[in-house]
């Protein structure tokens, strides 16, 4: 990705948990969390790169630009699809105690395209020819 004076390839990995571990991601509500989760990163301009849903939780990979920080992707991305989710879902609420879609607590990683050893090599390599 590039932004005025600066390129960069920033990738995270979120997992995100429902609620008290409710496993209601199957059939149409698994498709429509992929389609909303789509929506909320282009609207935020993050590119979701990949998303994959087992039942209570889901996998996404996201590149952002390095003006955000990876907490405030997680929080967007936690807090408008569970809006959403709710809206086209109006059983969700009541399924899951507090209302709420996910759980507070996330996963958060960061993802390269090339590994922390070939980083080091690389920097340790520069100027000794």
């Amino acid at each position: 990705m590039s932004r005025h004076h600066c390129r960069h390839a920033l990738g995270y990995h979120f997992v995100f948990v429902t609620k008290r571990r409710k496993r209601i991601f199957r059939g149409k509500v698994e498709v429509a969390l992929k389609r909303v989760l789509s929506e909320v990163a282009l609207n935020c301009g993050y590119g979701l790169e990949t998303t994959g849903v087992d039942g209570d939780h889901v996998h996404v990979f996201v590149s952002a630009p390095p003006s955000t920080a990876p907490g405030e992707i997680a929080r967007r991305l936690n807090g408008a699809s569970s809006r959403r989710m709710r809206e086209i879902f109006p059983w969700i609420p009541e399924s899951i105690p507090g209302g709420s879609l996910w759980s507070p607590s996330y996963f958060a990683g960061s993802v390269g395209a090339i590994s922390e050893g070939a980083v080091r090599r690389y920097i340790a390599a520069q100027g000794a020819a």
